[in-house]
């Protein structure tokens, strides 16, 4: 599955991805199971740092549209965590991984639009 996600990934964004990318994310993934980060924001922007994030250019407005998405999902990310440890809860990510995917389907699917180019213009 990953080779297949890898393929996808070259054919619609404007640069390839390292050779050893399979490696890279092979090791995120279990650092990431491990508990290496303490937040999925944390988590999200190392994958954004191996994905080659940093190479987009914000001047060209299809690469600024999928920065804006990326950027919107990091919102996603954030409002549900700020949600989920009020109180002090402490963190659980069976229980949080759980709960993320149902807020993404039951309330930010909805709440959250994708940035379209026509928006990103000037």
């Amino acid at each position: 599955m990953l080779h297949f996600a890898i393929h996808a990934w070259n054919a619609v964004v404007p640069y390839s991805l390292p050779k050893d990318i399979g490696d890279k994310l092979t090791k995120w993934k279990k650092g990431t199971l491990s508990g290496k980060f303490k937040h999925f924001t944390e988590a999200y922007q190392e994958l954004l740092n191996i994905l080659g994030y940093l190479a987009l250019d914000p001047e060209d407005p299809n690469q600024a549209v999928i920065m804006a998405n990326l950027g919107r999902f990091n919102t996603i990310l954030t409002d549900y965590e700020t949600a989920a440890m009020l109180g002090g809860n402490e963190r659980d990510w069976a229980r949080d991984t759980e709960g993320l995917f149902g807020y993404i389907t039951g309330h930010a699917n909805g709440t959250y639009s994708e940035q379209i180019g026509e928006d990103l213009r000037g």
